[in-house]
C-alpha cells in the first residue's frame, strides 16, 4: 500500500483459507484461522522493513474473540469486512482494540448503510475502485470525509485510474498497478543502465574472477556493500573480513554471482514503488532457483532459472516494453517469448508466481498441479527465498 507521496504506507497479509485446514489440530475453526494469522505474521515480521504496518483480514469471529490482541498493535492493522453490521457484540470487540492502540481497517465499503458507529471506531477505509463507476466513488469519498479516516482506494489497475483517485481525495492506494510496467514511448535505456545490464550478462556466462574483483574495486559503493555483506550475520563467517579479494573467496563464485546480480537489478531504478518491485523479482529469482535446485523444474537448471525471475519484471523497472528489452538479455527465444506473453513452459512458470503473488489461490494450485510442484513444498521454499531475498537486499543499499 502506497501513501499519495508513493512511499510504501503498509502491507497486507494474505492467507489462504483452506477447508482442511486445522481440522486435525483443532476442534475450533476460529482456533486453526487464529493459528494461520498468528503464524503468518511470524513469518513475515522479520523480512518487512522496521516498524512496517501490516493489515490483516481478520473474521467478524476472531475480532470478538479478541484474537489480535496477541499480536502487536504497533505493526498489525486489524481489517474488517466492509459487509459487517453493527452488532453490540463487534463494536465493543473494535472499542477494546482502539483501548489497546490498534488502528482499524474497513475492507470493501460501498457506501452500506446503517454502520455509522464502526466508521466511527475506523482509521482506514477500503474502496474497491474497479467495481464502482466513477460517478459513485465521488459521492462516497464525499461521505467517508464524515470521519477522520484515511480512504484507501484498491484494485488500483493503471496510472489513469490512480490519478483520479488522487484527485478524487484517495490517501492511500493498493493494486497491481504499482507492480506492473509502466512503458514511456520512445525511452531509452541509460548509459549507467546499460552497464549494469552488461556486467548481469558477463555474470551469467563464465567468466574470470580476478575480472571480477577488479570491476568490484572501481566502485566505491559496490566495495562498500560487499564487504558488509560478508560479514553480516546473514553470512555467518567467524571471521572478520575486510579485503574484497578475500570476501570472493570466502563467499564462492555462485553466491558472490548471485548477490551482485542482485545489487545491479536493484539499482536500475532508485524509486520506492521500483524497490518493491527489485525486492519481489528478486524473491521469484531464489524462488526458482530453489525449485529447480530440488529438481521440481528440471527444463532449465538453477542457475538459468535464477535468472529467469531476475529478469521477468525488467520491463517494470525500466519503463520500457518487455518486446525490446528481450534483445539485451542472455537467454534464450523460448525464454523471451515467455516474457512477451507467449504460450510455453516458461509462461506457465511465471504465471504460477504471479497467482502465488496476487493470492489467487485456486489458480496457484491448478498451476503447481500443471507443473507438477507440490504446493506445500513450494510454500516452504517461498519463504526460504522471502528471507534470503531480505538478508541479501539489507546489505544492498
Amino acid at each position: 500500500m502506497f501513501d499519495r507521496d508513493g512511499q510504501v504506507w503498509g502491507f497486507e497479509l494474505f492467507f489462504r483459507h483452506s477447508a482442511d485446514a486445522g481440522r486435525a489440530e483443532f476442534d475450533n475453526p476460529a482456533q486453526a484461522s487464529a493459528r494461520v494469522i498468528a503464524d503468518g505474521f511470524s513469518m513475515v515480521r522479520n523480512w518487512l522493513p522496521p516498524n512496517s504496518r501490516i493489515m490483516i483480514n481478520v473474521p467478524e469471529g476472531l475480532l470478538k474473540d479478541n484474537v489480535m490482541l496477541a499480536l502487536p498493535a504497533d505493526r498489525c492493522i486489524p481489517e474488517l469486512v466492509g459487509a459487517a453490521e453493527a452488532s453490540p457484540g463487534l463494536v465493543k470487540a473494535l472499542q477494546t482494540l482502539k483501548e489497546q492502540g490498534y488502528m482499524l481497517a474497513m475492507d470493501n465499503y460501498t457506501g452500506q448503510t446503517g454502520i455509522d458507529e464502526l466508521l466511527g471506531l475506523m482509521d482506514v477505509v477500503k474502496v474497491d475502485v474497479s467495481i464502482l463507476q466513477t460517478s459513485e466513488l465521488y459521492p462516497l469519498v464525499s461521505e467517508l470525509r464524515k470521519w477522520p479516516v484515511q480512504v484507501l482506494a484498491t484494485k488500483v489497475e493503471s496510472k489513469k485510474m490512480h490519478s483520479l483517485c488522487r484527485s478524487m481525495g484517495f490517501a492511500l492506494f493498493q493494486g497491481y498497478y504499482f507492480g506492473r510496467p509502466e512503458i514511456f514511448a520512445g525511452r531509452k535505456v541509460s548509459s549507467a543502465e546499460m552497464v549494469k545490464l552488461d556486467i548481469v550478462k558477463e555474470l551469467h556466462g563464465s567468466y574470470d574472477v580476478q575480472r571480477l574483483a577488479d570491476l568490484i574495486k572501481k566502485d566505491v559503493s559496490l566495495s562498500y556493500r560487499l564487504l558488509r555483506y560478508v560479514n553480516s550475520p546473514s553470512v555467518g563467517l567467524r571471521q572478520s573480513v575486510r579485503a574484497l579479494d578475500q570476501a570472493l573467496v570466502m563467499l564462492g563464485e555462485r553466491v558472490i554471482r548471485h548477490w551482485l546480480m542482485v545489487v545491479l537489478l536493484a539499482d536500475l531504478n532508485p524509486t520506492p514503488s521500483a524497490r518493491e518491485v527489485s525486492f519481489w523479482s528478486v524473491q521469484r529469482a531464489r524462488f526458482l532457483f530453489l525449485l529447480a535446485e530440488e529438481g521440481l523444474l528440471t527444463t532449465y537448471g538453477p542457475e538459468t532459472m535464477f535468472l529467469i525471475g531476475l529478469f521477468s519484471r525488467l520491463d517494470s523497472l525500466l519503463g520500457r516494453s518487455m518486446s525490446e528489452l528481450v534483445a539485451e538479455l542472455p537467454l534464450d527465444g523460448v525464454i523471451k517469448d515467455a516474457y512477451c506473453g507467449k504460450k510455453n513452459f516458461v509462461r506457465d512458470v511465471l504465471d504460477f508466481l504471479a497467482a502465488l503473488e496476487e493470492a489467487r489461490w485456486n489458480a496457484s494450485t491448478e498451476q503447481a498441479n500443471w507443473l507438477g510442484i507440490p504446493l506445500k513444498r513450494a510454500a516452504e521454499l517461498s519463504n526460504d527465498a522471502l528471507q534470503w531475498t531480505v538478508s541479501i537486499l539489507d546489505n544492498a543499499e
